[in-house]
């Protein structure tokens, strides 16, 4: 996974995002063209020109999103619509993809953890990109994202932490905020209410949970493109969310993925097991269980199972801080600590 740190205003820092990560951008326009053709029978340049429904809005509601976005496809020598189309990748397989994870939040004492796996097709990882986003009146961000993506998963220098699971829903909304737009918008707020409020501005294309925390606790939050539903932590100040929604949905269709009753419900037993101190170590372990494998918290792409377990995160929001390892929990390939308070 290479390292990205962009400094400076939103063109400089897109260029520099597809400067650098100019080969892993290329390997991932090929990866979601191949895939886009499979799943939805659309052609990359039919699906870039059906993200082109999105750009309205997008620069309506987000100018420096868009222009960052430019920068990017300027620094990687491709078109922005290709950008565009990595970046409202979910909304346009309309249900169709097989992305996924299982997470938590636990709020204890001091702090407030996060925690998840990231399971996606193992072929995408060598275009992962740990970024990180020094940004003038904003927040620093860091978070690992595909390459070419300008939102995904991470934590900020405000102690704003984010963690996220796709939902298969059928249909999108070109009038809503597609979700990696706003998994970014997140990522730059500065409390969990300001996130909330962005959210419910003008909510999401396409569906998705989000688990927002900082130090004082966390909210999970369900959209599809029509619904927006919040889920609050249980008596023990848990949340727990795989691939399917906990709340109705009035007026969409939910296209189940089948391991994903099992495994929240397996991640809430082993946090109900849990005898010694809540800790970024023990939510790692439980990471890395197996029951039910290949699709398992810990998944393996085998089998009847079409993706893996490709890079796990834990965050300790008190200390503002995250560990991450990527590949499969169990067999870590490497470890990265974020720590976006202390600017290198």
């Amino acid at each position: 996974m290479i390292e990205v740190n962009c400094v400076g205003e939103s063109f400089e820092i897109g260029f520099e995002h597809g400067t650098k990560a100019a080969p892993q951008i290329a390997s991932t326009i090929s990866f979601y063209a191949d895939l886009f053709q499979k799943k939805c029978h659309l052609s990359w340049k039919q699906a870039c020109s059906k993200a082109n429904g999105f750009a309205p809005h997008i620069h309506e509601n987000y100018p420096h999103l868009e222009i960052e976005m430019q920068g990017i496809a300027q620094g990687a020598g491709v078109a922005y619509e290709e950008i565009l189309a990595l970046n409202v990748r979910s909304e346009l397989f309309f249900g169709a993809a097989l992305d996924g994870c299982t997470a938590l939040s636990w709020k204890t004492g001091a702090t407030c953890y996060l925690a998840q796996n990231w399971d996606w097709m193992v072929e995408q990882k060598p275009n992962l990109v740990l970024l990180r986003l020094v940004q003038k009146n904003k927040p620093t961000i860091q978070m690992v994202t595909e390459a070419g993506m300008i939102g995904k998963i991470g934590l900020n220098s405000a102690g704003i932490g984010l963690c996220v699971n796709a939902i298969r829903c059928a249909g999108s909304d070109v009038n809503r905020t597609p979700i990696h737009i706003m998994w970014r918008v997140i990522l730059e707020s500065t409390s969990i209410a300001a996130a909330v409020e962005a959210i419910n501005a003008h909510g999401c294309g396409g569906a998705c949970h989000m688990l927002i925390g900082d130090q004082s606790g966390s909210i999970g939050v369900e959209v599809t493109h029509r619904t927006i539903k919040y889920l609050q932590p249980d008596d023990k100040d848990r949340i727990f969310h795989s691939n399917h929604m906990l709340e109705s949905h009035p007026g969409t269709d939910m296209l189940w993925v089948n391991d994903s009753l099992s495994r929240v419900k397996r991640i809430r037993q082993l946090a109900d097991k849990l005898q010694d101190d809540v800790t970024q170590d023990s939510l790692q372990k439980f990471l890395c269980d197996e029951e039910n494998y290949p699709c398992s918290i810990n998944r393996d792409q085998r089998g009847e199972s079409d993706a893996a377990s490709i890079f796990s995160i834990t965050m300790d929001l008190g200390k503002i801080e995250a560990k991450v390892l990527l590949g499969r929990p169990n067999k870590p390939e490497k470890t990265y600590v974020l720590r976006p308070r202390t600017l290198s």
